[in-house]
């Protein structure tokens, strides 16, 4: 046995549909764009593999490198530009997955 489309209960149903889609849409987005802060590190002479540790670990990352070799009356010492997206007290939104 067939039974016929009800016009009006497939409208409500889309329309239910529709605004279920747009909720979730509107609950998992994310509005802001990250913000980044930045830190320069001066190190003398060749680097310094725990403090560059310690700072990874802290959710730094290196997104630039000099070295200057020194001269005879200047010390050698590398330069490290490093970067980590910057950490709100604010809790984020919530999500559902």
């Amino acid at each position: 046995m067939l039974k016929t489309v009800d016009l009006k209960s497939l409208c409500i149903g889309v329309l239910i549909m529709m605004v279920a889609v747009v909720f979730m849409l509107l609950a998992t987005s994310n509005p802001a764009p990250t913000q980044w802060e930045y830190k320069t590190l001066l190190i003398g002479g060749y680097s310094d593999d725990a403090t560059l540790d310690g700072l990874g670990k802290n959710g730094w990352e290196i997104v630039g490198f000099s070295y200057a070799p020194g001269g005879r009356n200047e010390n050698a010492y590398a330069r490290y530009v490093l970067k980590r997206a910057k950490v709100y007290a604010k809790k984020p939104r919530w999500k559902f997955w």
